[in-house]
């Protein structure tokens, strides 16, 4: 995941690389509408946005960027953000913008606590957590791969990994560089047991090093009991692409080894808390 530029409060996302959009802004307020996209942040600090939201949809058409900042910003709580390095299609996001944070000088003691906005980076690193760091069988992930193949969760078993380097039997190339947030391997529970056993009988025969015996293992898995690599990139809400990040996830979905089955995941945090608080105290720590 590279920096996401988006909050708890925002359902936006602002440049997170140096992509750029085949049409630009300009280019588009010249020639058609400029089209807007209305957040569910940005709309819920006033009624009259909240209800053409609710009669006309999240898309609102205007001749000009000018025409578009007169009739939809309405208050201090929300801008227009250059859409231009994201990959859809529209121009603008009419977004909630971050009221400043408490300076230190105005702040009590800390001891007591202190409060924060969730920052942009802080939001993307939850999203991605939520499907890479809480163990090697997301709830998200699994229920995929059993969809998509369409078996059962008991006919399946999960390992997870940061890059393809373990997949000796993968032979992708790609011209792109991406680091995936997490790559997922989905097994057949019973080919995973059968080539093990195959490995087993071998090894009591021939013999060698356990380096050896685990590597010849790995391969005999990912031959026989490997169905699908899950590379997934998370982002949150509607954040960007970073640099070569898609081109590179097409390459993986155009290639010639249809096990390998790239991912985007966009996650969206509305519900958690916006804030988070915290207590700071420096020691002596003797009264726990």
């Amino acid at each position: 995941m590279e920096d996401e530029q988006s909050t708890l409060k925002d359902n936006h996302g602002t440049p997170a690389g140096k992509w750029t959009a085949t049409n630009s802004t300009e280019e588009r307020e010249g020639s058609s509408r400029v089209l807007v996209k209305l957040t569910a942040k940005a709309v819920k600090t006033d009624a009259v946005l909240a209800e053409r939201k609710a009669t006309s949809g999240e898309t609102a058409g205007f001749p000009s960027r000018a025409a578009a900042e007169e009739a939809l910003v309405t208050n201090e709580q929300v801008a227009l953000q250059s859409a231009d390095a994201n990959p859809d299609r529209y121009d603008y996001y009419l977004a909630w913008t971050r009221p400043s944070e408490t300076a230190p000088e105005d702040r009590g003691p800390s001891e007591d606590g202190w409060r924060f906005q969730a920052r942009g980076n802080e939001v993307g690193r939850v999203a991605e957590t939520l499907l890479t760091g809480v163990g090697r069988r997301p709830t998200p992930i699994v229920q995929y791969a059993c969809r998509e193949l369409g078996v059962e969760r008991s006919a399946l078993t999960f390992w997870q990994g940061e890059s393809f380097d373990q997949f000796q039997t993968l032979t992708i190339e790609t011209e792109h560089s991406w680091q995936p947030d997490g790559v997922f391997a989905i097994y057949d529970v019973d080919e995973w047991k059968a080539a093990s056993e195959a490995v087993d009988t071998e090894w009591e025969s021939d013999g060698g090093e356990i380096e050896e015996y685990r590597a010849a293992v790995w391969r005999a898995r990912e031959r026989r009991a490997l169905r699908r690599i899950y590379p997934l990139e998370v982002k949150h809400d509607s954040a960007s692409f970073g640099r070569h990040q898609r081109e590179a996830m097409h390459a993986l979905a155009e290639s010639d080894d249809d096990r390998v089955v790239p991912l985007l995941a966009r996650v969206t945090l509305d519900e958690l808390p916006q804030h988070y608080n915290v207590r700071l105290r420096a020691g002596p720590f003797t009264d726990g």
